[in-house]
């Protein structure tokens, strides 16, 4: 009896093992409730006058995070343009890193992403980036940034400072585009 009660122990204990080392292995996917087609609004951008814009966000093809694919405003619109960004969420890391098209890669510390990712909804904020130099295009330094994600909005606003002051730089509110119907090109629906 002791040597099947110490067997059984062992494989109690092996079972227990494998399955916290599984709990740990498996890391929810913090993009995957950002990907779909949005349509938003600019309330606030020092880049871009043309509203409406339409975005669409893909996983990126190795898998390391995400691409987001802009249009802003529409075909014949003064300052109608695209660009992309690819962003990639390090929730255990704390840490977003972001590039758009041209431009090198960023990195930005978090708080709060790594409770963002296990549901895939609510909020976190964007701290200053670490390769703040990589961030000069725009002639301001970020400041904070914050996301706020829900299943059929999202939004994300930028703070900079310039001369000491924090100020609003930019502030997109998007709404989940549900229809398949898009007409390429225009941001609109067919109906």
């Amino acid at each position: 009896m002791t040597k099947l009660t110490s067997q059984l122990a062992v494989a109690a204990l092996a079972l227990s093992l494998h399955a916290g080392a599984c709990a740990q292995a498996v890391t929810p996917d913090p993009d995957r409730n950002f990907i779909g087609t949005w349509s938003g609004t600019i309330l606030v951008d020092r880049d871009h006058d043309a509203s409406p814009v339409h975005l669409t966000i893909t996983e990126k093809p190795d898998g390391s995070g995400t691409l987001w694919s802009y249009e802003f405003g529409l075909p014949g619109q003064k300052g109608h343009k695209t660009a992309s960004k690819a962003m990639r969420l390090l929730p255990n890391a704390e840490r977003l890193q972001s590039q758009w098209s041209g431009y090198p890669q960023v990195t930005f510390s978090t708080t709060g992403l790594e409770a963002f990712a296990q549901t895939g909804y609510g909020k976190f904020i964007v701290a200053e980036a670490y390769n703040r130099s990589a961030f000069l295009f725009t002639k301001h330094v970020i400041s904070q940034g914050t996301f706020e994600l829900q299943p059929d909005t999202m939004s994300y606003r930028w703070e900079v400072t310039t001369n000491g002051k924090s100020e609003l730089y930019s502030h997109f509110i998007f709404h989940r585009d549900t229809s398949q119907n898009r007409t390429p090109g225009n941001g609109t629906t067919a109906p």
